[in-house]
C-alpha cells in the first residue's frame, strides 16, 4: 500500500525540504488513525580507530516510511484500508506542531472510531470522559 499525497501516490520524498509529514490511516473496520511520520532519522555510528574516543559519528538516513503503517497500539493486527499524507513539515518542531494542531482540529479525543487515544502523552480520552457529554 502507497501514501497519497493531494490524491496521487507517491513513492519518494515528495518535497526535498520536507523532514516529515502528518498522515491520516483508514483501516478496512471503518476506524482510522491520525500521526506524523519523519522522512529521514539520525543513525549514530561507532567512531572509527582514526576518531577521538568519544567522537560521535552521525549521518541521516531515510526512514521506514515507505512501509509504515502506524503506531498505534489499537492499530496492530487491522487491515490498511488506505494511507494518506495531509501536510509536509520542514523541521521536527513543525512536525509535532502540526500533529497537534490536526489532533485537535479532528476533536480525535471524543470520535469512536478513531484510534487516537492521547495527545502529546498529555491528554488521554479517559480522562477527558465527562467533557463529552457537556
Amino acid at each position: 500500500m502507497k501514501w497519497t499525497y493531494n490524491g496521487v501516490e507517491i513513492d519518494s520524498i515528495p518535497d526535498n525540504t520536507a523532514y516529515g509529514f502528518t498522515y491520516r490511516i483508514d483501516y478496512t473496520d471503518e476506524t482510522y488513525y491520525y500521526g506524523k511520520k519523519a522522512f529521514v532519522k539520525q543513525v549514530r555510528l561507532k567512531p572509527r580507530k582514526t576518531d577521538r574516543v568519544n567522537a560521535k559519528r552521525i549521518v541521516w538516513k531515510e526512514s521506514d516510511w515507505k512501509k509504515y503503517v502506524g503506531s498505534s497500539k489499537e492499530s496492530k493486527g487491522k487491515t490498511v484500508k488506505s494511507k494518506h499524507i495531509i501536510e509536509l513539515a520542514v523541521s521536527k518542531r513543525a512536525l509535532t506542531y502540526l500533529e497537534t494542531k490536526l489532533l485537535f482540529e479532528k476533536d480525535v479525543l471524543f470520535d469512536d472510531k478513531c484510534l487516537n487515544g492521547n495527545i502529546l502523552g498529555k491528554f488521554y480520552d479517559n480522562v477527558l470522559e465527562p467533557l463529552k457529554n457537556s
